[in-house]
């Protein structure tokens, strides 16, 4: 074969093979149940256990919830990510309340980090994190939500313990405080805590 004819074959193998991505991601029981994608119209088990399952990062990557420890009644769960192309899957945040969502969030300089909504069984409120895939949680506020995500930039409201139950039943509530956050700031590297002990 000559070597344009073998290259004009190779390329159009190339155009030919499907992006491994996944469309969809589910858990086969509300109550927990073994973790599925879906990758060009087939079925594949990526866990034998999760609760929650989300498809992130255009389908490269599915986020889902797992069994942790801690919190009220042992509710604790952790949030895995399952690379669709490598089958690589890895934990990047424990929590002793239940995960709730997982989002993708990219700074205005391209660092992507993950927003984790979480909520405890007991009071009923929501918590939340941002969790940098090489760090881990590096923000986290308690009785607080993702009020908006958008342009490198987040939203958070604060809640009273009071109003929670109204939240629920979908009343319309006004936050104690509302702030905006940029991520790169929040991504920022933290400096070492200074070593204030005497010498000697």
């Amino acid at each position: 074969m000559k070597p344009s004819i073998f290259l004009l074959s190779l390329v159009v193998f190339c155009q030919c093979v499907p992006a491994q991505v996944a469309s969809s991601a589910r858990v086969s029981s509300e109550d927990g149940g073994p973790v599925y994608i879906t990758i060009d119209g087939q079925e594949k088990q990526i866990a034998p256990l999760g609760y929650k399952a989300w498809v992130i990062d255009d389908g490269h990557l599915v986020a889902y919830s797992s069994k942790g420890s801690g919190g009220f009644e042992s509710e604790g769960q952790t949030v895995y990510l399952y690379n669709v192309k490598t089958g690589l899957l890895r934990r990047i945040f424990s929590a002793k309340f239940e995960i709730t969502n997982v989002q993708r969030a990219e700074s205005a300089s391209g660092k992507v980090a993950y927003l984790v909504s979480m909520e405890d069984g007991g009071l009923g409120a929501t918590h939340i994190a941002v969790v940098d895939p090489p760090r881990g949680r590096v923000f986290h506020e308690d009785s607080a939500s993702f009020a908006a995500v958008e342009k490198g930039r987040f939203t958070v409201n604060w809640y009273k313990d009071e109003d929670w139950a109204r939240l629920a039943s979908h009343a319309e509530v006004q936050p104690t405080k509302s702030k905006q956050f940029d991520l790169d700031e929040v991504l920022k590297p933290k400096p070492a805590p200074k070593n204030t002990r005497n010498p000697g």
